[in-house]
């Protein structure tokens, strides 16, 4: 601090500080100094001779160990039976998750996460751990669980994008406004707000620590049900051709034209309208020669974020892997075959609302089809 005290001090030194002092693991010139101050300092003296044992030399020592990959040790019990009644609700900012993906590589990941927003696309989320203020850096917020009580570093310098489809399991919340307050800081490049208990200052060894929560963070967010095309490079050479859903369009084709030219069902024709299914090299011929004109597949469309947002709500994760496993398929595999199919129907204006109701027929004719009924 920079106020001067009785003793006539403008500084102290970090409590943290202090301890490394105790343990001689300062650097030479700042163990010189941090020592000059507390010869003549009864405040930082009174807490060095106050302290409990050192710490330890590496901080991670310090904490409990970091939840992940579904090891969930010593939670309350509220919690507990939140994991056992696999509780879900509609994600909202300052809740705490459970996080889980499938890697694609036949192995399941699971981290503790709280959101900090919420899109149609995808979730922020800022990784979870038990670790106390002293092993946790300036932008991690220490906060409570509302009913358990149980206190959380909320890691907001690794805010991790990551799908709707990672949601598990509701644990609890943390203040919102606290949540929200940290975000919009760290986003406008300012200082952590002040009054909230954050960690301490970013240093060597806080640096190891973050890349290994980072890495592990990462893979929720890299897993995705559903790869969505990037956009073309803008050096590509131009494609040559009418893209062919847009001079359908251009030319008023509706689904029945479609499908009696090219072949194919009225839902197969509604769905090449709508930029979701593609057509055989034979279906584009077709086309082409009713036109007049050179036509060529459409660029990718990225599948509609509205319905896999639907098909990936929590409630109806646990729903679909009972059908998978009575069918004997990869419970994944079978959610991202769902959300690469949009379900037509009438009525359906392509709200979220719509697609939820659209998902749960679609969940009751397969779990019908499993002998789930």
């Amino acid at each position: 601090m920079n106020v001067r005290d009785g003793a006539g001090h403008h500084w102290h030194p970090a409590e943290y500080e202090l301890a490394d002092y105790m343990d001689e693991l300062l650097e030479s010139s700042r163990a010189t100094e941090v020592g000059e101050h507390v010869s003549s300092c009864p405040a930082c003296r009174h807490l060095i001779e106050a302290a409990g044992p050192p710490l330890a030399q590496d901080p991670r020592d310090l904490a409990p160990k970091v939840w992940g990959r579904g090891s969930l040790p010593r939670i309350p019990k509220t919690m507990t039976n939140a994991l056992a009644e696999k509780l879900v609700s509609a994600p909202k900012c300052g809740q705490l998750w459970r996080l889980r993906v499938d890697d694609g590589m036949g192995r399941e990941i699971a981290e503790l996460g709280v959101i900090v927003t919420v899109d149609d696309d995808f979730l922020l989320v800022a990784p979870v751990t038990t670790d106390p203020a002293e092993t946790s850096d300036h932008w991690t917020l220490q906060a409570v669980e509302e009913k358990s009580k149980l206190h959380f570093a909320v890691w907001f310098s690794l805010e991790t994008a990551v799908g709707w489809e990672a949601l598990d399991i509701h644990l609890g919340a943390v203040d919102a406004d606290q949540v929200e307050m940290v975000h919009r800081a760290i986003r406008r490049n300012q200082d952590p707000p002040a009054g909230l208990p954050m960690g301490r200052s970013f240093d060597a060894d806080l640096s190891v620590y973050l890349k290994e929560i980072r890495s592990r963070f990462l893979e929720i967010g890299e897993a995705r049900l559903i790869e969505f095309p990037e956009e073309d490079d803008e050096e590509d050479e131009p494609a040559q051709g009418f893209d062919v859903v847009s001079a359908m369009k251009n030319a008023s084709w509706t689904i029945g034209r479609l499908s009696g030219v090219a072949g194919i069902t009225s839902k197969d024709a509604r769905l090449v309208l709508q930029g979701s299914k593609n057509l055989t090299a034979r279906q584009l011929d077709l086309i082409s020669k009713e036109m007049g004109l050179n036509v060529r597949p459409a660029a990718a469309a990225a599948p509609d974020s509205v319905w896999v947002s639907a098909v990936a709500r929590p409630e109806f994760r646990g729903r679909f892997e009972r059908v998978a496993e009575k069918m004997k398929v990869n419970g994944w595999q079978m959610r991202a075959a769902q959300a690469t199919s949009p379900v037509a129907a009438r009525g359906n204006f392509g709200s979220l609302d719509d697609c939820i109701v659209l998902v749960e027929q679609q969940l009751s004719r397969l779990e019908s089809d499993a002998g789930l009924a």
